[in-house]
């Protein structure tokens, strides 16, 4: 089993949205170089989401030709440099009742279930799939080989509504007018 990493899982940056409450879309992006064979059960590892997120949407793009390969959109526990699962522990604003988040078990087909990687495939994520019970990595796990016919590039990317608090104040800038003179 080979494992293939997007430019995003390299920089180590989980993603959370930026906006409460409004779509965030994130891609990562996986060189595949001519000739490579990607087998079954190979991983492509593309978008790290951070924890307490509901993903809504899964997009697959393939640029160049893959030859057959197909798979599934998933999700792959995060590890510590000792193996142990990544635990995310909330302080703030975001850190309400429940703020110790574990990496859940890899769920290979949580997203998405096996497709070709050549074209572009976007997929509803539906059923009772709920928020993340902590950060991981989104990618495809391979379920059909097929060998790269040229360098092809892998786009893996994720949607999903930037997280909200029930602690934040609901319009902060409602009444704000007097800090600027205007009475």
């Amino acid at each position: 089993m080979a494992e293939y990493r997007s430019n995003l899982i390299a920089k180590r940056m989980r993603h959370r949205g930026i906006y409460e409450g409004m779509p965030y879309e994130v891609a990562g992006r996986i060189a595949i170089p001519e000739g490579t064979v990607l087998a079954a059960d190979d991983i492509l590892l593309a978008v790290p989401v951070g924890e307490n997120q509901r993903v809504k949407e899964v997009t697959v793009l393939g640029v160049g030709d893959l030859g057959a390969a197909a798979g599934t959109v998933g999700y792959w526990q995060i590890l510590d440099s000792a193996g142990n699962p990544v635990v995310v522990d909330r302080r703030g604003p975001l850190g309400e009742e429940d703020t110790r988040y574990e990496s859940p078990d890899t769920d290979e087909d949580a997203f998405a279930t096996a497709a070709a990687l050549n074209g572009y495939r976007r997929v509803q994520v539906t059923g009772n799939i709920g928020k993340l019970s902590g950060p991981v990595y989104v990618g495809v796990e391979i379920t059909t080989g097929g060998t790269a016919a040229e360098d092809s590039e892998v786009f893996i990317g994720v949607m999903f509504d930037g997280e909200t608090s029930t602690l934040e104040i609901a319009e902060p800038y409602g009444d704000n007018e007097y800090l600027l003179g205007n009475d």
